[in-house]
């Protein structure tokens, strides 16, 4: 198998490409916290802890939304949310980055 670069596409190739593109994008889900519990237990499966909030969002969701969340969360336990870092295709394939806000 040969590798052909985008350039050797033809026009209808890259148009249905784009397309495909176009949609998935449009596809983006909601923003949500990542607090995933078993049916039955207390024990957390996702990320999200009273000391750390994981929010997964697709790429386009912006920072305010996600602060806003994060606000939420930490406000359960009378505290303040601080930007932790992002992590890349971590989560759904919808919504697939996680970021993390430290709760102080």
């Amino acid at each position: 198998m040969t590798r052909r670069s985008l350039s050797a596409l033809s026009f209808s190739q890259c148009t249905v490409l784009m397309c495909a593109m176009l949609v998935l994008s449009a596809c983006a889900g909601d923003p949500w916290v990542d607090t995933r519990r078993e049916g039955g237990s207390i024990a957390p499966v996702g990320e999200s802890s009273p000391d750390r909030v994981a929010i997964c969002h697709a790429g386009s969701t912006d920072r305010a939304t996600l602060m806003a969340m994060a606000a939420r969360e930490c406000a359960k336990t009378g505290r303040a949310p601080h930007y932790a870092g992002t992590v890349r295709l971590q989560c759904r394939l919808i919504t697939p980055n996680r970021s993390y806000f430290d709760c102080r």
